[in-house]
């Protein structure tokens, strides 16, 4: 499955992370700076394991199973809240 960045999100870069704020929804998402990465890695699509290749690549100290874990959780959230979709 591919994920992308859903549209109508305002994306506000910081220093250590990013906002992203939903237009429509009139909601404030924040995004710590693995998270702000992982976004910012999303501008067509991405698979889990492409994101997961982004990271490690990123943060060469983080290993496999990290990056495994931070991708999924960011997938959830960010699917949960609505700042990413799933492609078919």
């Amino acid at each position: 499955m591919k994920y992308a960045q859903s549209p109508g999100m305002s994306f506000e870069d910081f220093q250590d992370g990013a906002i992203l704020i939903d237009i429509d929804g009139g909601r404030v998402i924040e995004f710590n700076a693995s998270a702000k990465f992982l976004w910012e890695s999303l501008p067509g699509s991405a698979t889990k394991d492409e994101l997961m290749a982004a990271l490690c690549q990123n943060y060469p100290d983080l290993d496999n199973a990290q990056a495994e874990r931070d991708v999924a959780l960011f997938l959830e959230e960010s699917l949960a809240c609505g700042a990413v979709i799933a492609l078919e």
